[in-house]
This record gives C-alpha cells, structure tokens and sequence, in this order.
C-alpha cells in the first residue's frame, strides 16, 4: 500500500467548530491480488496474542483469530483462485486504515474485531480500533466498500448509530488487555475518537474533504475527541 497523504483539517475553514484534531489520510492499495496476500499475511501474524498473561487465553483467542483468518482466505477467492474483490473490498480498507492511522498517526495498533471472536452478523459493531496512547484515547474505526463511490457517508452515519447504540462501551471487554484501564475508562465516560475508512475514487482530496466537512453525519462526529478520515482509493 501506498500512504498519498496525510492532512490535519482545519474545519473553521469550513465554517465547523471541533477539536484541533482531524485529520485526513488517503491510501492506494495498488496491486489488489497482492493487497489480499499482504492483509492475510497481517491477519495471519498473531504476536498480540503475547499481550496476553495467561497460556489459556492465548489458545482460546489463537482459535477464534484462525478460524476467521481461514474463512476470510475462502472468502477472498474464488474457486480458480482469483481474488473476488466485492468481497474483500471492506477488509482492505479495514486493514490499510487502519495501518495508515497507525503509521502516520502514532496510534498504538489492535487487532481487528473478528480476530478477537466477534461474530461478523448483522450489525455487530465497530470494524476495527486504534489507540492513541498519548491522549488515552481509543479511536473506533467503521470501514464501508462502495464499488465505483465514495463511501463516507455510508461510514459517517454508521459510526453515529452504533454511538448511539452504546456499542463503543459495549466493545470495552473485547479490549481489554489489547489497550490501556485509562483509555478504557475514558471510552466508558464518552471520551474517545472516531475513524471513518471507506473506499474512494479519483475524486480530488480538496474536493472530497469540501463534500465531506457539509455532509451532517461528519458535522455530528465533530463532538468526538479525535477524528480520522481514511479514503482507500478502490476502482
């Protein structure tokens, strides 16, 4: 993956009022067959399991993160082994956004949702998380794939639903022992980030920040501690 750019947002210029902290980063995933290896090859490194103090929590969560590493890999790929991208579409930009938030950003990594035995039905909750460790504050990342659109909005409304929902804090138990008490603590009083990751086109950066800074569910997000937006440019 290619990390293009990485602004901090100043949204007075756009007639918002928020934090100082938004911030704007796109991604090209370039060769998308060697984007599903990379993010298998990611999903399949299970080092933060050492996070974890005791040998039976280690094998329980290593049996729940690779059964979902080998459904993913069927999921992935069609019966001649090409790479189905309608499919995949939500797990690269999951994957490289949080990467880029990762890299660009500082944020401490965690791993995605599903690794850590979520079941993916309905609409369980968040994609993925990332922890700015400097602020003790936990950022909750909604990925969504569009073929051929930009799909922030779809990102945007979904993040203040599941806010709504109280899904963050219901997250707080699939986190612990991956993120600092103090962040959590801070995530159960309300005080946390946001990250909307979503596919995008060759719609220019100044003009998809312009469309995204008057769209109502990100002006709602600007209450938020931290906001990232991720654009992983998809074709």
């Amino acid at each position: 993956m290619k990390i293009l750019e990485c602004i901090k947002i100043d949204t007075k210029e756009y007639g918002l009022v928020s934090s100082d902290n938004v911030f704007f980063i796109r991604i090209e995933p370039e060769d998308l067959s060697l984007a599903l290896q990379d993010i298998l090859e990611e999903l399949g490194d299970f080092s933060w399991l050492n996070k974890f103090d005791k040998d039976f929590l280690k094998a329980s969560m290593k049996v729940n993160a690779q059964k979902t590493c080998d459904a993913l890999k069927s999921k992935f790929y069609d019966e001649e082994g090409d790479p189905v991208i309608c499919e995949a579409g939500e797990y690269i930009v999951s994957v490289y956004s949080k990467r880029g938030v990762v890299e660009k950003l500082g944020h401490e990594d965690v791993p995605l949702a599903e690794l850590l035995g979520r079941q993916k039905t309905g609409n369980p909750g968040f994609d993925f998380f990332t922890e700015e460790a400097s602020l003790q504050l936990i950022t909750c990342g909604e990925a969504k794939y569009l073929h051929g659109k930009n799909a922030y909005g779809t990102s945007l409304s979904q993040i203040n639903r599941f806010i709504k929902e109280n899904k963050h804090k219901g997250d707080i138990v699939m986190l612990h022992g991956l993120v600092s008490d103090d962040s959590l603590r801070n995530l159960s009083e309300d005080s946390f980030g946001v990250c909307a990751a979503f596919s995008s086109t060759k719609t220019s950066t100044t003009t998809l920040i312009s469309n995204i800074c008057s769209n109502t569910d990100f002006q709602q997000t600007l209450k938020y501690n931290y906001i990232v937006l991720v654009a992983v440019d998809i074709l």
